[in-house]
């Protein structure tokens, strides 16, 4: 049995699906790959040779106990016992992956999609191939059950494939572009602490939004002015700021990728303003990204942004027509890129 999964890179609304905000985002084609074998017993062996890591551990289908934080395989198979499988024997599973790890590319998301697809396949196989279906499983598996602070943004994405406008709030999903040509996606070689940072950003935009809604009663916020959030009181200022201005740029993102002559130019220059958002609001960019990206714009790119949840990990560029010259100029400097396509829909 094989499962595979793609990245994803967050075009728009950086910090927001967690606010019921929308987001912009667009599975790639780096892959994280599942093989597995079943087994006569009850026994669960799992080995990832890329980190020199195995485990193992029993189930006789009753709902397994956690033994770690970010317990997937135990959680993956807790969510399909819930479901109905009958869990009558164990596996023999190697995880591979090109994904950089703990970088802002999803990679824990993209093994819960992975995984969850593979169990719902060989554990419940009456069950149709349902993209969506398997999002929200995976998204349960990583999040719900370990009440952690994220998003379905990045389950979502990895498991339609194609790049689509998400809104979460409303309980819709729509396809913008199978295409986008000049992706570079680049792992700045900076390590990054995820979960902290998600739940500051997540507190503090959250407090500021509801001010928002105070000082500017009954107002859209894609309507709100940047300069008039200066209202705002100084330790909520730059998460007020960061949340209106994503939520409007999201939507013109939109606007911009759903039409079928795509501008370039317009597209890189909404990458580099929610860059500046990130930047001087979220501050969840660092001199080496902001380093990279100044190369790259230098070299011709025509945009791009931290990727992920940031303070470090990866960074996309935006450089159609301009790749090789891109990638020659980040060539001495402490990183490694990867030139990427969208990832096909998923069927």
């Amino acid at each position: 049995m094989r499962s595979q999964a793609p990245a994803r890179v967050c075009l728009f609304g950086e910090h927001q699906d967690y606010l019921n905000h929308p987001v912009i985002a667009a599975a790639v084609d780096l892959h994280l790959t599942i093989q597995a074998e079943p087994r006569k017993d009850e026994l669960f062996h799992i080995q990832k040779p890329d980190i020199r890591e195995e485990e193992s551990f029993s189930s006789r289908g009753e709902l397994l106990p956690y033994t770690k934080p970010r317990d997937y395989f135990r959680s993956g198979i807790n969510v399909l016992i819930k479901e109905g499988a009958r869990i009558d024997h164990g596996l023999d599973v190697v995880v591979h992956s090109r994904i950089p790890v703990a970088a802002g590319a999803s990679s824990s998301s993209v093994l819960n999609v992975a995984w969850i697809r593979l169990l719902r396949r060989h554990y419940l196989p009456e069950l149709p191939e349902d993209p969506v279906a398997d999002a929200e499983r995976a998204f349960q598996a990583e999040v719900v059950e370990f009440n952690e602070p994220g998003g379905r943004m990045d389950h979502y994405a990895s498991s339609l494939g194609g790049a689509h406008f998400f809104d979460f709030h409303s309980h819709r999903h729509e396809l913008l572009r199978t295409t986008l040509e000049g992706l570079i996606l680049v792992d700045s070689l900076e390590k990054k602490e995820t979960l902290g940072r998600i739940r500051l950003l997540k507190e503090g935009q959250t407090s500021a939004l509801e001010m928002v809604k105070v000082l500017f009663p009954n107002r859209p916020l894609e309507t709100i002015e940047e300069g008039e959030l200066d209202l705002l009181p100084g330790e909520l200022r730059p998460f007020g700021k960061a949340a209106v201005l994503n939520y409007a740029l999201t939507l013109k993102g939109r606007e911009v990728l759903r039409r079928e002559h795509l501008d370039p130019s317009l597209l890189g220059a909404l990458f580099r303003e929610e860059q500046r958002i990130c930047r001087e609001y979220l501050k969840n960019s660092t001199p080496r990204i902001n380093l990279l990206l100044d190369e790259a714009l230098a070299a011709g790119a025509l945009g791009g942004k931290v990727n992920g949840s940031g303070g470090g990990g990866t960074l996309f560029l935006y450089a159609p027509g301009k790749e090789e010259r891109v990638l020659e100029a980040l060539g001495s400097l402490p990183c490694q890129p990867f030139r990427v396509n969208l990832e096909p829909l998923s069927r």
